[in-house]
């Protein structure tokens, strides 16, 4: 064999153990290294269906959930007779973490060419069926960003019922007569 040939054979080889080796690199991190994460996660599991009932509004959370990291989408309906709403229905993306019993979760409009932020730092409460903690987002008919309390539960009709729960009592308050001060 003469040297010129040599040199081929062997750049050629190199070029095949280094594909070879690049091909088992990438199989190991992109299915080994998350099935071992997965099996070796000892942390809490979220995943599944949140529903929330708010603001005349009501909400579906569908996460699902790789170890810490998680995604999903979000359906938000609006029950409010009087429209006050832009949409009737909004969707968004969702991507957060847990760490330990905490969760930060950012929702993103679907429709680029809508405006629609939601921040979420929400802990899991009870026996796992409760998701509660604030809120923040941009209100668009207000054109500012507001905040308030949050909560999420595994079971609409538990939602339901904290929903009509929050409106017995709001009426009841509203029933009430003012007292004026005596002077």
């Amino acid at each position: 064999m003469s040297e010129t040939e040599n040199i081929i054979i062997s750049v050629v080889s190199g070029l095949i153990t280094a594909s070879i080796l690049l091909m088992i690199k990438n199989l190991f991190v992109s299915s080994f290294i998350p099935w071992y994460r997965h099996v070796m996660y000892k942390g809490t599991k979220i995943d599944g269906a949140w529903y929330q009932y708010a603001n005349a509004q009501k909400t579906l959370m569908e996460l699902s959930q790789e170890c810490e990291v998680i995604t999903g989408k979000a359906t938000v309906h609006s029950l409010s007779p009087n429209n006050d709403y832009f949409d009737d229905l909004k969707t968004y993306n969702i991507k957060g973490n847990i760490s330990e019993r905490f969760i930060t979760l950012n929702l993103t409009h679907t429709d680029q060419q809508r405006i629609g932020i939601i921040t979420q730092l929400l802990q899991l409460e009870g026996d796992g069926t409760l998701l509660k903690g604030k809120a923040s987002w941009y209100a668009p008919r207000m054109s500012e960003i507001v905040s308030g309390d949050a909560a999420y539960y595994r079971d609409e009709v538990a939602a339901q019922k904290c929903h009509d729960e929050f409106i017995r009592k709001s009426n009841a308050l509203n029933q009430l007569p003012l007292s004026r001060p005596q002077g």
